[in-house]
């Protein structure tokens, strides 16, 4: 039996073959290349990189504790601190308060005593205005009161006159003095007696007035007229005997205590200008025997008038 020889491949052939594996080789080469590239860079990515992180998250977290725990230690300084000042101040608070509660007990009381001062006062301020509401309503009683006294001071102010031009009259004719006798006298007696009570009656018109001008509240018009009446009380003292003269020296003396209460108290000023009016009013005391004897025993021993303005000496004609 023959054997037949199987054709040798060519050279291209088994050049071919070579190639080919070799590319089969080389692509295998490149994909396990590439397999462990890619394998290597996951396992960096899975493995590798996770624990750089988690070493540079640690070494970060000491750093951040240690920041942490120094400023835990600063801070629970501050607050010991803090602390220590905050028991000072509560104590100087304490002390501060005890203070303030010694304080506004004694506020308390000053307001309580306040509060009693402030009703005393509201009881005479009403006291006041109820005497304002009086003085008001006597305004117009003292008004007429006046105008009758200035009617009754011209009334006399005529008789005095006349009284006057008749003792004028009756000296003149002096000759006839000795028939008269006691019937001039008395007649003179008489007529200072008028011109004493005519200065009387013009004082308290004046006083009135005054009087009038403070319950309207004008304190320099009534000063004014307190003072004129006192003036002309002092004029009429050198013409009185002692006792009558020592009379209006005290009516004097309560206008001038009157004039000392002004501005501030009108209503203690208003009383005492009453309390004088009410003086002149009840009139001059009667003058003692002994006084009247002891003034014409001087009288007659000058040769001058005796106060009431009797003639001691008779002149000649």
């Amino acid at each position: 039996m023959t054997t037949e020889s199987s054709p040798k491949p060519s050279f291209l052939a088994r050049l071919g073959r070579f190639l080919f594996r070799l590319l089969v080789v080389v692509v295998i080469g490149i994909a396990l290349g590439v397999g462990i590239y890619f394998g290597v860079l996951a396992m960096y990515r899975i493995y590798v990189q996770p624990v750089q992180s988690y070493d540079a998250r640690l070494d970060a977290l000491e750093s951040g504790m240690d920041q942490a725990e120094q400023l835990v230690v600063s801070r629970s300084d501050t607050l010991t601190e803090r602390l220590d000042a905050l028991e000072i101040q509560g104590d100087t608070t304490k002390e501060t308060l005890d203070d303030l509660d010694g304080r506004l007990a004694v506020v308390e009381s000053e307001q309580a005593a306040q509060a009693a001062e402030l009703s005393a006062m509201a009881e005479s301020l009403d006291t006041i205005q109820t005497d304002i509401s009086t003085l008001q309503t006597n305004q117009t009683a003292m008004q007429s009161d006046l105008d009758d006294i200035q009617k009754s001071v011209s009334d006399l102010e005529a008789l005095s006159d006349d009284l006057d031009a008749a003792v004028q009259a009756i000296l003149e004719n002096s000759q006839n003095i000795e028939t008269m006798g006691l019937g001039v006298q008395e007649f003179v007696e008489t007529s200072m007696s008028l011109r004493h009570e005519v200065t009387l009656l013009k004082a308290m018109e004046i006083l009135t007035r005054s009087r009038v001008f403070l319950t309207q509240g004008n304190i320099s018009l009534a000063q004014t007229e307190i003072r004129a009446a006192a003036t002309l009380l002092t004029e009429l003292q050198e013409q009185l005997p002692e006792g009558q003269a020592a009379y209006l020296s005290e009516a004097v003396d309560v206008l001038n205590e009157s004039l000392s209460y002004l501005p501030r108290s009108p209503l203690l000023a208003s009383d005492r200008v009453e309390g004088a009016w009410q003086m002149l009013f009840e009139g001059l005391p009667e003058e003692s025997a002994e006084e009247a004897a002891a003034e014409e025993a001087a009288a007659e021993s000058t040769g001058t008038p005796t106060a009431e303005g009797t003639p001691t000496a008779t002149p000649t004609p």
